[in-house]
């Protein structure tokens, strides 16, 4: 799925997460990775150089978590600042820091992926009725399964 990369493209990335996120049956999660998505893909269009573009947005479901990967081809690992009360930018780290379970930087032979990951519900928990269900993706999923991955590349 081609995405405009900009201000204005962000919406494209999060129907992306959110119809994915959906179709697993994780739909719970689907605020916290959208924000993330949006500060993620943000952060590469601001701080890499026009010609790092295309952007790739992928998303990979494993037993355990879900990871939201933004792949650039800048070489430029993000820099998490402590903005003041002034600043009008520098938070986008901070937020996905507060929201993901983990999160880090890859760097590529062709460039880097940043990530953020978010732990399933605990599935193994005594069921109170107030936890989210197995997600339909991971019904039997034998050990030896590849993890389930949607990407949107051009």
């Amino acid at each position: 799925m081609p995405f405009i990369y900009g201000p204005a493209g962000i919406s494209p990335v999060r129907s992306f997460v959110s119809v994915t996120l959906h179709s697993w049956g994780l739909g719970g999660l689907s605020s916290d990775v959208c924000l993330c998505a949006s500060e993620l893909v943000a952060n590469a269009v601001l701080h890499t150089s026009p010609g790092c573009i295309p952007l790739h947005i992928r998303l990979l479901l494993t037993e355990k978590a879900v990871r939201l990967a933004v792949h650039d081809k800048s070489c430029r690992l993000p820099q998490p600042t402590q903005p003041t009360v002034n600043d009008e930018s520098g938070r986008g780290m901070l937020i996905v820091s507060a929201l993901a379970n983990h999160w880090g930087a890859d760097l590529l032979p062709s460039g880097k992926a940043v990530w953020a990951e978010f732990t399933l519900p605990d599935l193994g928990a005594p069921d109170t009725g107030n936890r989210q269900r197995l997600p339909p993706a991971l019904n039997n999923f034998p050990q030896s399964r590849a993890p389930v991955s949607h990407s949107a590349l051009p």
